[in-house]
């Protein structure tokens, strides 16, 4: 049984390249399908500057994968982001997390 009480956003942003930077760039699950990167964009755009967001969709129906990905300009907007207690767009409960370096965006070791 789940909790009906909200629950706290107790999650630290992480910090990545050791130099003390706050993770910009957010991975937001669980989007209504009724979604478009215009109000995608817009709902983030209350915290601060946003540099890019995108809402995954299927190559082949065009249809919304049901997540996507927001990068903000300044720390201090990713941080207000995470400070949000519940993230709510089109009246739905969307989860928000610091998105995973991939290989090519720095934080690797790598290679040879």
């Amino acid at each position: 049984r789940r909790d009906p009480r909200p629950r706290k956003n107790t999650r630290k942003p992480r910090r990545y390249g050791g130099r003390g930077r706050v993770a910009r760039k957010f991975f937001v699950g669980g989007l209504p399908s009724s979604l478009g990167d215009g109000d995608f964009r817009a709902y983030f755009e209350q915290f601060g500057a946003v540099s890019d967001a995108i809402v995954m969709v299927d190559r082949s129906t065009g249809r919304s994968r049901g997540f996507g990905f927001v990068t903000f300009a300044m720390d201090e907007s990713a941080l207000a982001c995470m400070r949000a207690k519940r993230h709510e767009i089109h009246g739905k409960y969307v989860d928000c997390k610091s998105a995973e370096p991939g290989p090519n965006e720095g934080g690797g070791g790598g290679g040879g």
